[in-house]
């Protein structure tokens, strides 16, 4: 009666857990996400489909031929861990594993459309062990090139007040998301040529668990000289808390520039594309989201460029001399002697496009040689625009005594906070020279005899332009020569037998190397028995580490034994490499439920587990006694060449 009552329960056990095993899987979670808001034709754009789906194998995707788009590139990621779970029905030989995997797979698309016009995506076919799912349609439209200068129809005016104070701020043309939008603002909409625009990009949210990733797309600044701001960085954000139309948002500054337009006209800044997580935060240790990935897009931005006024306007003025500006200039000395440099700089010093700026020049002096100039600036983005300072050095030397005079110079700019052009004009500075002398202190002039008269002039031309200085130097040999030093004589004969020496050192150890490998698989079981029986000395762990250490010894031993690597393998390809191995059925089960519950162990810890590391430690024993009593099937390599 007892055997009968254990046969029928076997029996309602074994249908039970062929009919889980051969059930239809879970529907899959099919999304696809597009990286910006919008799609032009003839410019690549990405698509990503997330297949969130459970079964034994990975799923298979399909998606039907696009009409009208071209496939530039594509691409998977597998997840890198996956939560899964498995179990055995059946003995001996009808005896199967069964494996559930269950994770997210991205596939992501590099699409182009050749022309506008309504597009469609889908249906997405996903097939997992034998079963098909299919997706919906996913419809798009694909703008002209043009349009992406162009503001959206939706785009509106609004107003963000903040909370707890009293300023409001006027968004234009913004496309206003519940959720989070980007926006752009500049400092102002109407300039002249040169003058500064402060861009901030602006990052509104009303949800919390975002992490900011990066830009996809910078803002355009196709007509427009760029500073960046030195705090420019994700790090230094600035936050504020605004409403708009009674929701609350947090305001993120994500990028300041500075930019001063180099031409008249209506410049328009494009659009940045902006990639950030959305719901990254929170998620349990087995959840299957990974947070969302979103991409936002601001609307572009008009500012009208003006051109520089022509009433006032000094002649030969430069455009690029836009600001508020100090002009001076410095002489290094008012009284030397022929041959002796004259640096003079002049500097421009306050705010503006310092970069930029183009220092005058000086005339020609009579009697003087003049080297071309050297340009150095100093610039400084902060807080609320650019300033700095940029020099301009030109050396002097005169050729002959009496004096010379350094003329007048005026150097003219517009102030675009008074719309007036303004000049700076220096004093003239004298110089006197007094007659150099010939020879100096420690020296002699050199003179090359035998030359022609060209040769001799610009010998003269160079004494008298340089201080030249002859220092005396013995070259008498006082000390022997190097080689007949010994230490040169011992590096000499002693690097050869150095080399041969690390030659053998290096043959002797290949050959170890390759002694050690033939004989991996010999030394598998002393090996792993001797890391259980130091495992079994350790009192003072029994927790998760101790079945850590479990695990890893049977990996090692495995792969040692069947000289391949196992350490990667899934069960359902441990148990097929196993199989063709030579393993049992049996042996093969007894060896993945040991990892199965050495895995489970770590994971969920528990007082019961601790106490039966022993037991595992014994049943480790067994398992390898059994690999190394079964005949192992050795793996046949092809020789190189081999076909």
């Amino acid at each position: 009666m007892k055997m009968l009552r254990a046969f029928f329960i076997y029996i309602i056990l074994f249908s039970a857990f062929s009919l889980h095993a051969g059930q239809k899987p879970l529907t899959p979670q099919i999304d696809v996400d597009f990286d910006s808001e919008s799609v032009y034709a003839g410019q690549p754009f990405q698509v990503q489909i997330s297949v969130t789906a459970q079964g034994e194998g990975d799923p298979q995707v399909s998606i039907p031929q696009m009409k009208g788009i071209d496939v530039i590139d594509k691409s998977v990621s597998r997840p890198s861990s996956s939560y899964s779970m498995s179990w055995s029905f059946g003995t001996g030989q009808n005896a199967r594993q069964v494996v559930k995997k269950q994770g997210t797979w991205v596939y992501t698309l590099i699409l182009k459309s050749r022309e506008a016009g309504k597009r469609t995506i889908g249906p997405i076919s996903v097939k997992i062990d034998g079963y098909t799912f299919k997706g919906r349609i996913y419809p798009f439209n694909v703008l002209e090139p043009g349009a992406q200068l162009e503001v959206a129809d939706d785009a509106q005016d609004s107003v963000a007040q903040e909370v707890g104070g009293n300023s409001n701020e006027v968004l234009e043309n913004v496309r206003i998301d519940p959720d989070y939008f980007i926006h752009m603002i500049p400092s102002k909409k109407e300039v002249v040529v040169g003058e500064l625009i402060i861009l901030d990009v602006y990052l509104y949210t009303s949800v919390g668990n975002l992490s900011v990733n990066q830009f996809d797309k910078e803002p355009g600044t196709d007509g427009f000289w760029v500073e960046r701001f030195e705090d420019d960085d994700l790090r230094n954000i600035q936050n504020k808390r605004v409403t708009i139309n009674g929701v609350l948002y947090e305001r993120v500054l994500l990028k300041r520039l500075a930019m001063f337009p180099l031409k008249s006209g209506e410049l328009v800044i494009a659009p940045p594309i902006l990639n950030f997580t959305a719901g990254s935060a929170g998620m349990g240790f087995f959840s299957m989201g990974r947070g969302k990935i979103v991409k936002r897009a601001a609307q572009p931005v008009t500012i009208k460029v003006n051109p520089l006024p022509d009433v006032d306007k000094p002649a030969g003025f430069n455009d690029s001399n836009i600001g508020n500006f100090n002009f001076f200039m410095d002489v290094s000395s008012k009284s030397v002697k022929t041959g002796e440099p004259v640096t003079v700089t002049f500097s421009v010093k306050g705010k503006g496009n310092i970069r930029n700026v183009v220092l005058p020049s000086l005339e020609e002096i009579d009697g003087v040689k003049m080297y071309p100039p050297e340009n150095d600036s100093e610039v400084r983005v902060r807080g609320g625009g650019v300033s700095g300072m940029k020099q301009s050095k030109v050396l002097l030397i005169p050729n002959s005594e009496g004096s010379f005079t350094i003329p007048e110079v005026g150097w003219s700019y517009f102030n675009p906070a008074t719309g007036k052009y303004e000049t700076n004009t220096v004093k003239p500075v004298k110089v006197t020279v007094e007659k150099g002398t010939s020879s100096f202190a420690g020296g002699k002039v050199a003179v090359i005899k035998g030359g022609n008269n060209t040769n001799s002039s610009a010998l003269s031309r160079v004494n008298s332009e340089m201080k030249t200085i002859r220092n005396e130097i013995d070259v008498t040999l006082k000390t022997p020569s190097v080689l007949s030093r010994w230490w040169f004589l011992g590096t000499l004969f002693g690097l050869p037998f150095l080399y041969l020496g690390f030659l053998f050192y290096r043959f002797n150890k290949k050959r170890s190397t390759q002694l050690y490998e033939k004989n991996r698989s010999k030394r598998a079981k002393s090996s792993a028995l001797k890391s259980l029986d130091s495992l079994s000395g350790k009192n003072e762990d029994k927790g998760s580490s101790a079945y850590s250490d479990l695990q890893k010894i049977l990996t090692t031993y495995l792969e040692d034994k069947l000289d391949a690597p196992v350490a990667g393998d899934t069960m359902p390809e441990l148990n097929e490499r196993l199989g063709t191995r030579g393993i049992s059925q049996e042996l093969t089960g007894m060896i993945i439920s040991f990892i199965e519950e050495c895995e489970f162990a770590r994971f969920a810890k528990s007082s019961q587990a601790e106490n039966r590391v022993g037991d595992e430690i014994a049943a480790l024993k067994d398992i390898i006694n059994g690999v190394e009593s079964a005949t192992i099937v050795p793996v046949v390599k092809k020789r190189r060449g081999a076909i």
